[in-house]
Order: structure tokens, then sequence, then C-alpha cells
């Protein structure tokens, strides 16, 4: 892709293809961390995350892997180490939970996403599919974030952050969570 050839001109190192962490990997950080976080994990979730992010699809492409607010530089990304070829999902999801996208949003952002891609032969099929892919893939990086967070100290704003990620991420009658004051 043209961004690709640019980063490549500049001598930034882009990788292949990522992987997702294992199951087993995810489910033993899980069990260690878990009375910090209080996340009740879902593993047949967590497994079909990993199963789509193993997968070639027509939706990997070039994606950041930690598009956030801190790594804005005007309306650039900047920050590009974690540059990869991966599901675009992993790059929405992360946006969707960063800016607390209400879910009833997202097909229409997803629509826009895709026409700027310059996809428009069934856009609301694809749109519909990468929504699907992207709710799959947020329970994953969810997941992730709220796990790896575990290695750093747990102040308001990381305990804050990790609410807001469960309450997306789990139904309303799996909420109640045990959190540690910082």
């Amino acid at each position: 892709s043209e961004a690709e050839d640019i980063l490549r001109s500049y001598n930034v190192p882009i990788t292949e293809e990522m992987q997702p962490k294992s199951l087993a990997y995810m489910v033993d950080i899980h069990d260690q961390t878990q009375h910090l976080t209080g996340l009740n994990l879902d593993i047949y979730r967590l497994k079909n995350a990993i199963e789509l992010l193993q997968e070639d699809t027509e939706f990997n492409a070039l994606i950041h892997r930690d598009p956030k607010r801190s790594n804005l530089f005007g309306s650039h990304l900047i920050d590009l180490e974690t540059a990869c070829r991966w599901h675009v999902g992993i790059d929405l999801a992360m946006l969707f939970m960063e800016y607390q996208t209400p879910k009833e949003e997202w097909n229409e952002h997803l629509k826009t996403y895709l026409s700027i891609r310059g996809i428009s032969e069934d856009l609301q099929r694809k749109a519909t599919e990468l929504e699907a892919n992207v709710n799959d893939i947020a329970y994953y990086v969810a997941v992730k974030e709220i796990t790896g967070s575990s290695a750093r100290q747990l102040t308001p704003t990381v305990i804050r952050q990790n609410r807001n990620l469960i309450a997306q991420i789990q139904p309303v009658q799996e909420r109640s969570v045990v959190y540690l004051a910082a």
C-alpha cells in the first residue's frame, strides 16, 4: 500500500504479520492478575477472537496497533514502531474503546472507513462483517489491555480506564467487579 511504501522509504520497519497471544497465555495472565483487575474471563469469546486474528482476511492491512490520543500529532499518528500488517479490527476496536463510541454507531463509522479505503461494492454487507469482527477483536484487545495493566501501578486513572473497558466488553449482569484502591 502507499502508506507502507512511505514508511519503508523512511526506514520504518513494518512487521509483516502479527500473531495474537495464545489462549493459554491469555488465560494464564488472567489467572495471575484477576485479583487486581476484577475481570471475569469469557474463554469462548476470547478463543473466537484469537482464531479470527489468526486468519488472513480481506481486512488485513497496515495498522498502527496503538492508536490513542497520546500518539497523535495534529491529525497524524506517530510512534510507528508498532506498525504491522494485521486485522484492521485491532486499531478500530482500540479507537472505538478510546473514544467510547456506542456500538449502535459502529456500523456507520465502519461504512465511512471502508468508503475511505475505496470499498464501495457490497458496502453494507462488508461493514456488517467488519462490525462483527471488530466486536470480537474488541474483547481480545480489552482483555489484553486490562490484564496488561496489572504490570503498571494501579492509579485512579488506570482503574478508571479498566472500568471503562470492562463496561464496554461485558454484559450488564457481569459488571459486578471488585476494584482495588490505588
